[in-house]
């Protein structure tokens, strides 16, 4: 059994999704301890067991301790076997990191997920950042419809994923794509103006870009935009009290400064990545910066396979490369 301490590095849910979803495609019994252990609310919320209950599912796991704020669990991993289902996290949970654990294993068998939740939350990837950056740099056969958007505090949204079985191969990504800038701007139960002036000013910045304009109906009001160019993305959520130039305006200096360095992808990106590159064997990309997430699932993969991260700085970038021991 593969023991992982959930309190390493940075010590959030990452460290659970990472581990889980390894366990699944391994077929490994697994045992995380001290989950989110420094977190102001430590232990499981509903986000992270919808993700250990659907992940059980996948694989027919049997699954010990999966309780409200329980700071360990027990996942002991069967076959993983194609899915078509409905998955409803009951909060705006981020529908984006549930996916971060679940589409890995998915890749294996292929299947489908209907599943409900927050689409634009914080302290993750919208659905946006996910659809047009990283699926773009996984390039599988993955396909992602937005059904309707979901934003704190109510969630309520809904996102349909389907996934052709896919083999893990080498991911090599080391120069910027180039491409025109795009994005979304949207707000929900709130006049359009506001989604506009988010545009407006995340134009100031950048010049000339693709930014569409969205008024969808979410269950909560709220506001959103993302804007990327190949490898590179930036979300930011709007707030009561804060004006809409100013959500723009961070969104696109975020995006701006990842630009102007000359790895390929952004520092967030790479952190997803980390799975899929230890997963394909002999990997390189080039990334702006080396995030605590991103030392954190490092950590993870080499707890269960036998392969090498290493991380070099070249001129205003860093290299990380993976490759078997």
């Amino acid at each position: 059994m593969i023991e992982i301490d959930g309190s390493y590095g940075e010590g959030g849910g990452q460290i659970l999704r990472v581990a889980i979803a390894l366990a699944g495609i391994l077929k490994e019994d697994l045992r995380v301890f001290n989950i989110r252990k420094g977190r102001k609310n430590p232990g499981l919320a509903p986000q992270h067991l919808t993700t250990l209950r659907t992940a059980s599912k996948l694989c027919d796991a049997e699954l010990i301790g999966a309780k409200f704020r329980s700071t360990e669990v027990v996942f002991k991993p069967r076959e993983l076997k194609k899915v078509k289902m409905n998955v409803d996290i009951g909060t705006a949970g981020s529908i984006t990191l549930l996916l971060q654990c679940l589409l890995p294993m998915m890749m294996v068998k292929g299947g489908e997920l209907t599943i409900t939740g927050g689409t634009d939350v914080k302290w993750s990837p919208t659905v946006d950042y996910f659809s047009n950056v990283f699926l773009k740099a996984l390039n599988k056969k993955v396909e992602l419809k937005v059904i309707r958007r979901g934003l704190y505090p109510v969630g309520g949204g809904r996102v349909q994923i389907t996934v052709e079985p896919s083999e893990f191969k080498r991911v090599r990504i080391l120069k910027p794509l180039e491409e025109r800038i795009k994005g979304v701007s949207l707000c929900s139960r709130l006049p359009i103006h506001v989604a506009e002036r988010q545009k407006r000013s995340a134009l100031e910045i950048l010049g000339d870009a693709d930014i569409e304009v969205l008024n969808p109906d979410a269950p909560s009001p709220g506001s959103s935009i993302t804007i990327w160019k190949g490898y590179k993305g930036a979300c930011e959520l709007g707030e009561k009290g804060r004006p809409a130039e100013e959500v723009g305006r961070r969104c696109a200096e975020i995006l701006k400064e990842e630009l102007m360095n000359s790895g390929a992808t952004d520092y967030h990106l790479a952190d997803q990545l980390i799975i899929y590159m230890a997963l394909g064997g002999s990997s390189e990309i080039t990334t702006s910066k080396i995030s605590d997430h991103t030392k954190s699932a490092i950590w993870v993969v080499e707890k269960f396979l036998d392969v090498k991260f290493e991380i070099e700085r070249v001129e205003d970038y860093f290299l990380i490369s993976c490759s078997p021991k």
